[in-house]
């Protein structure tokens, strides 16, 4: 768990969770083990301008059950992810936190996703109203956790069409094709809700 700035108590502060691997960059098959393995996914530093610009903080919430398997040390997963925060920063963005699950799919934890672990521990640590956030996930235990947790959840599928899956997509979820397209779906909320108030 890398937890940032904690200036904000009292469950009103609104923030965008993302999942790291597959949603900022470059998933594998192999798992991500080093730095040198990280590499941001096209339009993920302008999906992290947008988010800052709007005001509105992001927190990741990432599986590394690469560690539970022990095929890697926490430390270089919390190098990697020092290293991911290091340059979305450089390009403009925010990040409030980093919260990693080390365990294994087979350890029966409470904080890997599916399950909501994570964001409700950011929720309490950063004082995060779940029911106005975002959760931001290129696969469905994304999107279960953000349920779970009461948040929006926006599902990114890179090989579909957003607007012919709008018939099919799940019930209260999002699809985008990038997490740029997500920015511009959060955006849309944002400013339905500033018309309505």
């Amino acid at each position: 768990m890398y937890a940032l700035d904690d200036d904000s108590k009292g469950g009103t502060r609104r923030v965008v969770f993302l999942d790291r691997d597959g949603t900022i960059n470059q998933d594998s098959p192999d798992y991500i083990k080093s730095p040198a393995e990280f590499s941001f996914l096209p339009g993920a530093f302008a999906a992290m301008r947008r988010l800052a610009g709007l005001g509105i903080d992001v927190i990741v919430v990432t599986n590394q059950g690469v560690i539970g398997r022990q095929m890697v040390e926490e430390e270089v997963i919390d190098e990697i992810n020092r290293q991911m925060v290091e340059e979305i920063e450089c390009e403009g963005g925010n990040v409030a936190g980093v919260y990693l699950c080390p365990h294994a799919p087979w350890m029966g934890c409470a904080c890997r996703k599916p399950k909501p672990g994570m964001l409700l521990q950011a929720s309490q640590d950063h004082g995060i109203d779940l029911s106005r956030s975002f959760m931001v996930g290129d696969k469905e235990s994304d999107v279960e956790a953000g349920k779970a947790a009461g948040c929006l959840p926006i599902l990114l599928s890179p090989d579909c069409d957003p607007s012919a899956m709008e018939e099919h997509r799940p019930d209260g979820v999002i699809v985008a094709s990038n997490l740029y397209q997500a920015t511009q779906h959060i955006e849309n909320v944002l400013t339905c809700e500033t018309v309505l108030y």
